[in-house]
């Protein structure tokens, strides 16, 4: 199921809020690609994540504009209802691993079937330590001169999706 939701600890399991700190900062640095209601836009109203209390939910799917969005503690919206639901401070490492799961599968770049992105250009791309696979071109990793080789193009093409394999 690609909804699910993360109840946020009681205020005396987290006092300082630290757990919902660490996720959003997660989500907005490691995960930018996301969106995140009351920091991207649209801003539907005025409270967005950031105003989340404890055993509030945050929830992942379910907002029709953002990835990420919110829900007072007993919502009953059957989204909600239907959803799976972690506990952020019982079931922390679940939850992170949920999370990078959908961040995957909501990548711009993301594609199934033994790739692990689609280029801009409709070329899977797939990542491997020492090279990256472009449909059937081979880019070394860490060879610069290897772009001395092909047509400028061709060059521009290769680099772009380059950079943006490396930076995943």
């Amino acid at each position: 199921m690609k909804k699910f939701i993360f109840t946020l600890p009681k205020k005396n399991e987290d006092p300082e809020g630290s757990l919902k700190k660490y996720l959003i900062n997660k989500v907005a640095k490691k995960y930018n690609w996301l969106s995140l209601d009351g920091i991207d836009e649209p801003k539907l109203n005025v409270l967005g994540i950031q105003y989340a209390g404890p055993s509030d939910y945050l929830t992942f799917g379910i907002s029709t504009k953002h990835n990420v969005s919110w829900a007072p503690t007993h919502s009953y919206h059957p989204a909600i209802i239907d959803a799976d639901k972690f506990d952020l401070y019982h079931d922390f490492f679940a939850a992170m691993e949920r999370l990078d799961k959908y961040a995957k599968i909501n990548h711009p770049f993301y594609v199934e079937h033994d790739y692990d992105y689609k280029n801009i250009f409709g070329m899977p791309v797939k990542v491997y330590p020492t090279f990256i696979q472009v449909g059937y071109n081979i880019i070394p990793r860490n060879k610069p001169s290897f772009f001395d080789t092909v047509d400028e193009k061709t060059r521009l093409t290769l680099v772009h999706i380059s950079s943006i394999a490396n930076s995943l």
